[in-house]
């Protein structure tokens, strides 16, 4: 025969595993949603007009090598376009941090445009690269690296046949 005593105790026990659940659930509806919060409140300002207009100009600058691109781009000699660039490479590289740690979410990043981030790495990879073993260190824009590698993960999942196009920006009809 069951005591009153058993009987508390096993109803404490299922009150405090019904409470841990909820609580367990809770943290992780929160989670989710200030992860989804962020994401948006971030590609807002990445998807603005202004910040479209940077990224276009950035994608439209041409250069030989990374002298040629120091000589015409650098902070020095066109102090504009460098903070033109600064603000896009390290907001990129913010995101990719944040999606790195588990912050951010990288679906809504791809549906909200992120693709961009793909050609923005790829369209400056050497002159990252030269720049970080000039100037910062190997770990320099890696959350730039980062978002765009993620950001091809999910391209390639989606289209396996997708290969990054040469040219980004310029017309080029099919013949």
């Amino acid at each position: 025969m069951v005591d009153i005593q058993t009987i508390g105790v096993i109803l404490t026990a299922a009150s405090v595993t019904v409470a841990a659940i909820y609580y367990i659930t809770t943290i992780g509806i929160n989670q989710r949603n200030s992860r989804i919060s962020l994401t948006h409140s971030i590609m807002q300002t990445m998807l603005s007009e202004e910040s479209q207009r940077r990224w276009i100009e950035l994608m439209n600058m041409e250069w030989n090598d990374y002298d040629d691109f120091e000589n015409k781009y650098g902070s020095d000699v066109n102090p504009d376009n460098f903070a033109k660039r600064m603000s896009v490479w390290l907001s990129y590289d913010m995101l990719g941090h944040l999606l790195k740690k588990n912050i951010a979410d990288a679906e809504t990043f791809y549906i909200s445009g992120g693709t961009v981030a793909i050609f923005m790495w790829e369209k400056y990879k050497p002159i990252l690269y030269e720049h970080r073993r000039r100037y910062v260190g190997a770990d320099t824009y890696s959350g730039l690296e980062y978002l765009a590698q993620e950001m091809l993960k999910i391209r390639k999942r989606r289209d396996p046949s997708y290969e990054v196009p040469k040219m980004f920006t310029k017309y080029i009809p099919e013949k």
